[in-house]
């Protein structure tokens, strides 16, 4: 007697159909994660260059600023020493300056931290439509705060 090795047809078929509808149930659930966390990356990047540009501020001991616009931000230190560029767009489509309530879009104001790491107040509202983060100093002290809305309150 032969012995045989391997799988049958149905066997494949089997496994194939498993696999699909595995498949069917997944990607839809993924595709709808990416816009998230593209969103929660740029405002966790965002922060992170607002901390880097009150550390500049204050180990260069000069002014450092970031200056908004509605595709992005640039940080930039007085003495043109550093700067830096960033584009919303770099995350993909669809994030933007906009906040959950009305009239909050993007700052029309820089942020300016001084040698002493205190600056002046303000949030930037980062969304992609269906999420939206608030990132900023919590006050003139400096003290940048991410903070996430929860449809009610920021968390």
């Amino acid at each position: 007697m032969r012995k045989n090795s391997g799988f049958t047809v149905l066997e494949l078929i089997i496994v194939i159909a498993i696999l699909g509808v595995i498949s069917a149930i997944a990607v839809p659930n993924f595709l709808s994660y990416i816009p998230n966390a593209r969103l929660k990356r740029a405002a966790r990047e965002l922060y992170v260059n607002l901390q880097l540009t009150k550390i500049t501020a204050i180990k260069e001991n000069r002014d450092c600023s970031i200056a908004y616009s509605d595709t992005g931000y640039t940080i930039a230190s007085s003495g043109g020493t550093f700067s830096k560029s960033i584009s919303l767009s770099d995350y993909g489509g669809g994030l933007q300056f906009n906040g959950p309530e009305s009239g909050q879009t993007f700052p029309d104001y820089d942020i300016t931290f001084n040698a002493r790491g205190t600056c002046n107040a303000g949030y930037a509202f980062l969304t992609n439509g269906t999420q939206f983060y608030r990132v900023g100093p919590a006050g003139t002290g400096g003290v940048v705060a991410l903070r996430k809305w929860d449809g009610s309150t920021w968390k």
